[in-house]
Order: C-alpha cells, then sequence, then structure tokens
C-alpha cells in the first residue's frame, strides 16, 4: 500500500482537527479520512495540542503553515508588542501615530526608517490589526423608501434649479476635546468606552451640488461671546461665530444667517434652492415665508427616517451629526436663564433674551402643530407661561427703574438744573 503525500496544514487548519478529535465518537482513522491527511499525522497534531492552542491565539498566525522566529530587533514586531500595550491601557491608535511610532522604535536601534502606507498595510495584514469603532448601533435602513421618494419628489424639485443654485445646509456638533473612538487593534480585541468629553461647538455647513465651486462661510456656534484668543472684531474671523447658552443653534441665529444669505441673493437676482432639516425648516414663519421668492417645505420625515434619509446622503468622518434634540430638552433650552460659564476662556455667555425665547417659542409651536405632536403641546404651555411671567417681571422692573430716573430729576434743586435763567441785560 503506498503512503499519503505529506499534506502542510495551516495552522488554523490544525485547530479544526483538533476540535474534530474532540467530538464524542471521533477516533484518529475517521479524523485522518476526513481531512486526507495520515494518521501519524493526526497523532503529531493531537500530542502538540497545549502549544498550538497558545501559538494561535495570536490572528496573525493561522493563515501560516510555519512559525518564522522574528529577530527582537525587527521593528514590526516591537511596534505590535507596543500596540497591545497601548490598546490595553486604554489607548486610541491611527494609522500615522503607527507609522511614527515604528521611525521612532527604529531610531532607538539606530536605524533610518520611513514607513510607507503600504508597509503599515502588510503590516497591519501581517499582525491582524484592524480599525475599530468603540461602540455603536446600525439600524437598518427603509432604502426602498429613500429610493422612492428621490425618485418620485426630490427629482421634481431640483428639476426646477441649475446644479449650482441648489444647496444643502445642515448642522454638526463637533466635539473637539473628545477622546477618539475608534483606533486601531488586534482584531480580537474589543475596544471599551469610557467617559466622553461634552464640550462642542455647532457648525452650520451649506454648499451647493456642484460641489465645492460655492461654499458659504462655516457658521460656528460657541459658548463664549468672546474666547480670548479670538480678535475684538470677529468679523476678521474665516469664520462667521455667535454664541449661545449651550453652544447650540437656534431659531433666532438660523434666522440671522438666513436673512444675510437672502439679502446678497437679492441684490443678485438670484433664486436658489435651499435643503435643510426639519428643525431649521420650523424656525421660518409663514410672513418669513412669503418674503422669500419661493418657499419649498419639503415634508422629508413624512416619508423617510432619519436613519434613511443619511443613507442617501455622504457625511465627513470626522464630524459627529446631530441627533434630533427632543421636545422637553429644547423646551427646557428655551427656559434656561442660568448664565453657562467656559472653563477655558472664563468668560460668561449671554443668556437668551425674552425675545429670543419668544421667537424660539413660536417656531417650536409651530413645528409641533405641523407634525401633529400633541404629547408635546402641554410642556410648550407650561414654558409659555413660565416666559410671559418672565416677561412681565421684566417689564414691571423696567418701568419701576424709569420711575425712579424721573423722581431723582424732579427732587434735583433748580441750582442744579441744566438750563438756569440768565438777567435780562
Amino acid at each position: 500500500m503506498a503512503c499519503k503525500k505529506r499534506v502542510d496544514l495551516s495552522f488554523d487548519v490544525k485547530l479544526q482537527v483538533l476540535d474534530a478529535l474532540e467530538n464524542p465518537g471521533a477516533t484518529i482513522m475517521k479524523v485522518a479520512e476526513k481531512f486526507s491527511i495520515s494518521k501519524s499525522q493526526v497523532g503529531r497534531i493531537k500530542q502538540s495540542k497545549e502549544s498550538l492552542r497558545e501559538l494561535t491565539q495570536s490572528p496573525s498566525i493561522l493563515g501560516k503553515k510555519r512559525k518564522r522566529d522574528q529577530e527582537q530587533n525587527d521593528v514590526g514586531g516591537a511596534l505590535a508588542h507596543w500596540m497591545t500595550d497601548k490598546v490595553a491601557q486604554g489607548a486610541r491608535l491611527s494609522g500615522h501615530l503607527l507609522k511614527k511610532k515604528a521611525t521612532e522604535l527604529a531610531a532607538s536601534k539606530g536605524e533610518s526608517f520611513n514607513p510607507s502606507n503600504g508597509w503599515l498595510y502588510r503590516w497591519k495584514q501581517k499582525n491582524g490589526v484592524a480599525f475599530k469603532k468603540e461602540h455603536g448601533e446600525k439600524q437598518a435602513a427603509n432604502f426602498a423608501a429613500a429610493q422612492a421618494w428621490r425618485d418620485d419628489e426630490l427629482l421634481k424639485i431640483l428639476d426646477a434649479f441649475e446644479p449650482r443654485n441648489i444647496f444643502n445646509a445642515d448642522e454638526t456638533g463637533l466635539y473637539f476635546r473628545g477622546f477618539p473612538d475608534r483606533g486601531d487593534c488586534s482584531k480580537s480585541t474589543e475596544l471599551t468606552g469610557g467617559k466622553k468629553a461634552m464640550e462642542r461647538i455647532t457648525m452650520l455647513l451649506c454648499t451647493n451640488m456642484t460641489g465645492g465651486e460655492e461654499k458659504l462661510s462655516v457658521f460656528v456656534i460657541g459658548k463664549s461671546k468672546q474666547p480670548k484668543s479670538f480678535p475684538k472684531d470677529l468679523s476678521k474671523l474665516p469664520v462667521r461665530y455667535r454664541n449661545s447658552a449651550n453652544a447650540w443653534m437656534t431659531g433666532f441665529l438660523f434666522k440671522e444667517w438666513l436673512y444675510e444669505w437672502n439679502n446678497k441673493l437679492k441684490i443678485q437676482d438670484r433664486r436658489v434652492l435651499l435643503l435643510v432639516d426639519n428643525l431649521l425648516s420650523a424656525c421660518a414663519t409663514e410672513e418669513e415665508e412669503a418674503d422669500m421668492d419661493d418657499f419649498h417645505d419639503v415634508a422629508i420625515n413624512s416619508a423617510l427616517s432619519r436613519e434613511e434619509f443619511e443613507a442617501m446622503v455622504e457625511q465627513d468622518s470626522g464630524l459627529e451629526t446631530n441627533g434630533e434634540m427632543s421636545n422637553i430638552d429644547l423646551l427646557r433650552e428655551l427656559n434656561s436663564t442660568s448664565l453657562a460659564v467656559d472653563e477655558e476662556d472664563d468668560i460668561a455667555a449671554v443668556p437668551l433674551s425674552i425675545e429670543q425665547k419668544m421667537e424660539m417659542l413660536n417656531c417650536m409651536r409651530q413645528f409641533i402643530e405641523k407634525k401633529g405632536m400633541e404629547s408635546a403641546m402641554p410642556t410648550l404651555r407650561a414654558f409659555e407661561k413660565t416666559i410671559f411671567s418672565e416677561a412681565k417681571k421684566q417689564d414691571r422692573q423696567h418701568q419701576t427703574r424709569s420711575s425712579r430716573k424721573l423722581q431723582d430729576v424732579l427732587s434735583q434743586p433748580e441750582s442744579n438744573s441744566t438750563f438756569q435763567d440768565h438777567p435780562s441785560k
């Protein structure tokens, strides 16, 4: 009987052999026939069970057939050990940081090394490194509904405008002190998140359909009215800057931005289509809609969920899109009268004025009525009552101050009067 030809098995197949041997009723002969190898080879694999299990804990070796010893001064091996230690400590590593560390490790051994993207890619493949996110949930989007809305409704609106006159504006939150929630690590490692730094700014971005031909200045909203690092004249900044108590976009700020742009368009005698989400569009009252040449209220959310709409839109990976604020959160923001202090600049942000709160309440009421959110009406009425009381109190205080000033003027002696009687010559 001819001997079977020796077959070199990769380490992952050897693990399958070990798993097959552990099945009830399994014998060396049956396993050898299943994998088309000799009984002696199955026996050798069984004898080296412990060492194989320990060796294959590293994902990089599973597809290989032999283990080749790596020299201690190898940059790739040293980088792999460094990465494992740093990820265990909670670090979030990017490709740029890995290449920089590889250069430092080589320099510490007296070598000059400038790793390329190709080297990094091969190193990741070799060491089983992948770019992962800490935590997240992926919701299924109704792509059929998104496609139907895009084909039936959106195209009809877009056909009336040239691509250069079609704009999209959206707000996004930038957590500028946030620790990265993703980074390179071993494929078998699970990243665990920690407490997140919630300091943020809000940005409103707007560009036209041609992509980069016409970009409006970025509208940045922070907490401080005048950060220390900013010039006194905010118009010298490369962006438009305003502040609010929580660095959120408000109806007042959005309308200020919208009217300024609309006035420029009127001078140019230009009609454009601006696509915004439902929270921003709710800030336009009927009087303001009439002031625009054409105001299209496209009820996207009546047909699509946020996930479905975003499935059609490319978003920048470096920015995090805001979730829609709940009715309660937005109404509480209206009622907030505390002075928010910026820890870095130690400057108190200006609280919302009564006029701003009334503007926002008006926007919110129209939005709630338009969307039929009856459950939010009692909360809205409660805040309206509070703000109306605050307005009356402020009015009474103003009248009291005016009355006191008048009494002070009337009580002044005649000698201190501004106009003196002069004797006739």
